[in-house]
């Protein structure tokens, strides 16, 4: 597994309050961007969240277009997945909509997960013929958390189709 992260200050967070080291990832300093457009890496699955602090909110640093999608999923293996984390909070709208269509219009069956209580969504899109995997296989996949707090917090996540 590896995470690309442009702040070190965010990678030693990271390591001194989410047990990054025992998580068994490959942490590397670089804008995310930068690095998917030089890695010859195939992966199955990118996660995307990248958002910049902007005053007392965030911010994505760039428009979600069809280019970047093109650009997001290059690395991935055939039948990857992309996962794009979206704040929906006031003041977001207008990212997310724009999102959720660049989604609808660059993937044959986008979902959508939206965890409980949370100002976040996320779009998920794949090129696998059936799209990605429903609520099912998302709620098995949180099974193998260690903690149960955690796995509580992973049953209450909703997966929906994208329309």
């Amino acid at each position: 597994m590896y995470a690309v992260e442009i702040d070190a200050e965010m990678i030693r967070l990271a390591r001194e309050y989410m047990e990054l080291e025992a998580l068994d990832v490959s942490v590397i300093e670089d804008d995310a961007f930068e690095f998917l457009q030089i890695s010859d890496l195939k992966v199955d699955v990118i996660l995307d969240d990248l958002y910049h602090a902007r005053g007392d909110d965030v911010e994505r640093p760039q428009p979600v277009t069809s280019d970047l999608l093109d650009a997001l999923t290059a690395p991935l293996s055939p039948g990857g997945t992309l996962g794009m984390n979206f704040v929906t909070g006031k003041g977001h709208h207008h990212v997310l909509t724009q999102a959720r269509q660049t989604f609808l219009n660059s993937f044959s069956h986008p979902r959508r997960i939206r965890p409980p209580h949370s100002h976040n969504e996320v779009l998920v899109g794949t090129s696998s013929p059936g799209g990605p995997r429903g609520p099912a296989k998302l709620h098995a996949a949180g099974t193998v958390l260690p903690m149960e707090t955690d796995r509580d917090a992973w049953k209450e996540l909703r997966t929906l189709k994208l329309r």
